[in-house]
């Protein structure tokens, strides 16, 4: 299995693409895929290194705005999105009306929502350009939006299956639950994936509480017992890293950022500590 960073040789040759492949069978390749993800999470290349050990090789696009940012300087990729938007509109029609009907319900209350629908037709033309070479066989977008929306809006016109995965903030999280645009987005994208996938067993009730009609599996994320053991001795942990016996030690499974809340685990922690 290796992993390389391709630069294309096309519109999309300002993006980073990484690619993750079993060079010990390239003959016997079972699927191509695309991963797109708007942030650079450690489980989706740890997931894109099993499917190499299958035989199914795996493209992994970042759709972070900062990452885009250097293609929206070519006026060839911006003819690329408007040509790539008509073909939308033309191929589903319903799909637009209902994304451009959420867009203007909410626009009143923030301009930038514009701007957002923009970003997420920017990202749907990058799959678009990236397909027109790689030929994937699936979509599998993290989060329901940006990535899940954009690839919803590329499948229009490639005709390629989309598996969103739901990984928390696009059901839950500040944004969804208190900005409508978003619930709105959010709840638009999974209904029109060909499968949804939650990592947390409760967000399949949330799903049912949405009306999300796709098919929905509960798949947790996997653990890697070789990093995490937890029938490590608790000695061993301490003197690797250095850890008096008096300090007490606690997990914190997410990264330390807003969205996870790490001053509640915090104090939490120093109560179960007492």
């Amino acid at each position: 299995m290796h992993t390389e960073k391709i630069v294309l040789e096309t519109i999309s040759d300002l993006v980073p693409i990484k690619k993750f492949s079993n060079s010990l069978c390239a003959e016997k390749k079972v699927a191509r895929v695309l991963f797109l993800s708007s942030t650079q999470h450690p489980f989706i290349e740890e997931l894109a290194k099993g499917l190499a050990i299958l035989n199914v090789e795996t493209f992994i696009v970042y759709s972070s705005f900062a990452n885009l940012k250097p293609l929206l300087r070519s006026p060839s990729f911006i003819i690329n999105v408007i040509y790539f938007t008509i073909r939308i509109i033309i191929g589903n029609p319903r799909l637009m009306v209902k994304l451009t009907g959420i867009t203007l319900r909410h626009v009143f209350f923030s301009p930038k929502r514009l701007l957002t629908l923009t970003y997420y037709l920017v990202i749907a033309s990058l799959v678009y350009a990236l397909n027109s070479r790689y030929k994937f066989d699936l979509i599998h977008s993290f989060w329901s939006y940006p990535a899940g929306i954009s690839a919803v809006l590329a499948r229009t016109v490639l005709r390629k299956p989309v598996v969103i995965s739901v990984l928390g903030y696009d059901l839950e999280g500040k944004r969804t639950t208190r900005i409508g645009f978003f619930r709105e987005i959010s709840k638009l994208a999974l209904e029109e994936a060909e499968a949804v996938i939650v990592a947390a067993e409760y967000h399949l009730s949330l799903l049912e509480r949405m009306k999300i009609k796709s098919r929905n599996y509960f798949i947790p994320i996997g653990i890697d017992t070789n990093k995490f053991n937890p029938n490590v001795p608790g000695r061993y942990v301490r003197e690797k890293y250095n850890v008096p016996e008096s300090d007490v030690v606690v997990a914190f499974g997410p990264r330390l950022t807003e969205l996870y809340n790490p001053e509640d685990f915090l104090e939490a922690a120093l109560i179960v500590s007492r």
